[in-house]
C-alpha cells in the first residue's frame, strides 16, 4: 500500500509499530497516523483544510505498507515541511531521519509562508494545555474501560473498539504536534546555539530535564525492586506497557507481568549508588553548570536570547512521553476490547481462535463480519509469517529490497548517528525477542530498535546502539535522558554484533568498533 514511486522511510516509525502488523493494529496507526500528519501540518499552515483530509486514494497517503511494515513518505514530508517558514524538508528530514533517502532535495514554496507564520506561533501555546487535559481523559478511560470488560456486550464493545481509536488518534495527533512542532522547533535553536560555542555539545543541551514519562517509569522499576511499592501499584501506573507494545496481538505487562519480575529481579542485583532517584539528580546539577559554560561562552548580546531557549526547552522537551502515554493506553483497550470481539466471534461460529481477531480489521468486525472471515484469517496469518522471514532496509524508493536476517558481514567498524555522549567497553546483548530481554552488569545493549517500554531495560545496559532512528527518537531522547551512550541508524549493527562480543562505543563519534567476536560468532 503505497506509491511505488516515492521516497519512503521505516526510521522512526518503527519505534511506535515494530515488525510486521497485523491488520486490526494497521487499521488503528494506518488511518489514525495518517490523521496524525496532516492534522499537525494544517494546524501548522503548511495544508489547507482539503488537503489535510485523508485521501480516499491509499497511493495519495504519507503512510505506506510494505510487506507488512509501516513507511512514511519522506518526499511529501519534506513537501508539506518546505512551505514552513524557518525550515525545509531536507532539515525536517535530517533531524528526524538522519539522512536523505534517495535523491530528495528541497524545494521551497513561499506562497504558503503567510499563512503559516499566522498560524504556527499559536501552536506553542494551544498544545501543552491539551496534551494535559487529553491524558487525564485518556487515563480514565483506559481504566474505567478495562474494569468490568469481561461482562460488557457485544454493542458495547463494538462502541469501545471505536472510541478507542478515537482516543488514539487524537493523542498521536497531539504527539505529532508536539514532536515536529515545538519540541523540534526549540531542538533546532538549542543545536543552532550550540553551534555557536565550543564549551557544550548540542546533544548535552537537550538532556537532562528530569519529568521525562520513561523516567518515572525507571524510578518505580527500581522502587519495585526494593519493595518500596507493591507490583499491583506499579501495573496499575505502568501496566499498558510491553514488549513491542505498539502491535495490538502482543500482551502488556498488566496481562502478563513475567517481564516486569525478570526486571525487577535485575534491579534488586544493582547497588545502592546506581539509585535513578538521586542519578536523576545529579543530572539536573551537572546540567545547571552545563548552562552556566554554555551561556558564558556566548557573546554577552545572545545570552537574553539563549536563556529565552533554555526556558523553552525546559517546558517542551519533558513533554514528549505525555501523549505518548496516552496513546498507548488507547491502543491498550483496543487489544483488550478486540479481544473481547474475539470471544464474541469464536462463539457465533466466525472465527477458530480468538487471537485470529487481530488478521481483521476494526470495519470487519464491527457490524456483520465478512462471510471468509476464516480464510481471510488464514491467508493474512500465511502472509504475515512469510514476512515475518525477511527484513526491509531502513530507507528506499519505490519497493524495497527484502533482507536476509540471517545473513552477517564481517565488519569491524560500524558508523552511526551519535545520539548521546560517552564511550565505553563491553560485551554486547542482542535483543531481538522478548526471550533476549535481560542484561549482565556492563552489558552493551545492541537492538534494532526501541519502544517506550525499553526505558527500564536501557537503564541496565552502558550504552546503547539501534539500527534505526534519528536524534529526535524515542531511543535517543531516552539515552540521553539517563546519560547512556548511545549510537542509533547502524542499519545492521543488531545483523552484525552477536552477543557476547567486545566492543568499544562511541555516542559522540557515532562509532561502534567491533573490538573481539565471541566464540563462534561468525
Amino acid at each position: 500500500m503505497g506509491d511505488t514511486s516515492a521516497l519512503w522511510t521505516v526510521t522512526n516509525i518503527q519505534e511506535a509499530i515494530p515488525g510486521v502488523e497485523t491488520p486490526m493494529t494497521w487499521s488503528y496507526f494506518g488511518p489514525g497516523g495518517e490523521y496524525a500528519l496532516r492534522n499537525h501540518f494544517h494546524h501548522i499552515g503548511a495544508l489547507s483544510a482539503s488537503e489535510a483530509r485523508t485521501p480516499a486514494d491509499r497511493k495519495e497517503w504519507i503512510l505506506g505498507l510494505f510487506y507488512g511494515r509501516c513507511a512514511m513518505r519522506v518526499d511529501l514530508l519534506g513537501k508539506w515541511a518546505d512551505r514552513v517558514p524557518g525550515t525545509s524538508g531536507e532539515a525536517l528530514v535530517m533531524q528526524f531521519f538522519s539522512s536523505l533517502p534517495g535523491s530528495m532535495t528541497s524545494q521551497r514554496t513561499r506562497m504558503y509562508y503567510p499563512r503559516a507564520m499566522a498560524k504556527m506561533p499559536t501552536q506553542f501555546l494551544a498544545v501543552p494545555p491539551l496534551m494535559r487535559k487529553n491524558r487525564a481523559r485518556v487515563e480514565e478511560f483506559w481504566r474505567s474501560s478495562l474494569a468490568g470488560l469481561d461482562k460488557s456486550s457485544r454493542s458495547e464493545v463494538e462502541e469501545l473498539i471505536e472510541e478507542a481509536y478515537n482516543h488514539f488518534s487524537l493523542s498521536l495527533g497531539l504527539q505529532v504536534r508536539l514532536t515536529m512542532g515545538a519540541f523540534a522547533t526549540v531542538s533546532k535553536l538549542l543545536g543552532a546555539l550550540a553551534a555557536e560555542q565550543s564549551e557544550v555539545s548540542a546533544h548535552e543541551l537537550v538532556a537532562g530535564y528530569g519529568g521525562h514519562e520513561e523516567s518515572e517509569l525507571v524510578k518505580d522499576m527500581w522502587d519495585l525492586s526494593r519493595e518500596k511499592i507493591t507490583l499491583d501499584h506499579f501495573l496499575s501506573k505502568h501496566g499498558y506497557h510491553g514488549w513491542q507494545e505498539g502491535e495490538l496481538s502482543n500482551r502488556t505487562w498488566r496481562e502478563d507481568p513475567s517481564m516486569v519480575l525478570a526486571q525487577a529481579a535485575a534491579y534488586r542485583l544493582r547497588p545502592d549508588s546506581e539509585n535513578p532517584h538521586d542519578a536523576e539528580d545529579r543530572r539536573a546539577e551537572h546540567r545547571t553548570g552545563l548552562e552556566d559554560r554554555f551561556l558564558h561562552a556566548l557573546p554577552a548580546r545572545r545570552r537574553p536570547w539563549a536563556r529565552l531557549v533554555l526556558k523553552l526547552a525546559s517546558i517542551y522537551l519533558p513533554m514528549r512521553g505525555i501523549s505518548k502515554v496516552s496513546f498507548l493506553q488507547g491502543l491498550d483497550v483496543a487489544r483488550s476490547v478486540v479481544r473481547r470481539m474475539g470471544e464474541f466471534l469464536v462463539s457465533e461460529n466466525v472465527i477458530d481462535d480468538i487471537e485470529d481477531v487481530f488478521y481483521l480489521t476494526r470495519d470487519e468486525v464491527i457490524g456483520t463480519p465478512p462471510d471468509n472471515a476464516r480464510m481471510l484469517v488464514h491467508e493474512r496469518r500465511e502472509i504475515r509469517a512469510r514476512y515475518q522471514t525477511f527484513e526491509v532496509p531502513d530507507a528506499w524508493q519505490g519497493i524495497p529490497e527484502q533482507i536476509d536476517p540471517s545473513e552477517r558481514a564481517a565488519i569491524e567498524l560500524i558508523e552511526g548517528t551519535p545520539a548521546s555522549p560517552g564511550a565505553v567497553e563491553g560485551r554486547a546483548r542482542v535483543v531481538l525477542r522478548p526471550t533476549d530481554a535481560h542484561l549482565e552488569e556492563g552489558e552493551i545493549l545492541v537492538a534494532r530498535d526501541t519502544d517506550p517500554a525499553w526505558a527500564s531495560l536501557m537503564f541496565l545496559s552502558s550504552a546503547l546502539i539501534a539500527d534505526i532512528g534519528g536524534v529526535m527518537s524515542h531511543t535517543a531522547v531516552v539515552a540521553r535522558e539517563l546519560g547512556i551512550p548511545c549510537v542509533v541508524n547502524t542499519k545492521l549493527a543488531s545483523r552484525t554484533i552477536s552477543t557476547g562480543d567486545l566492543l568499544r562505543v562511541d555516542g559522540a563519534k557515532g562509532t561502534v568498533e567491533i573490538l573481539s567476536r565471541a566464540d563462534n560468532s561468525l
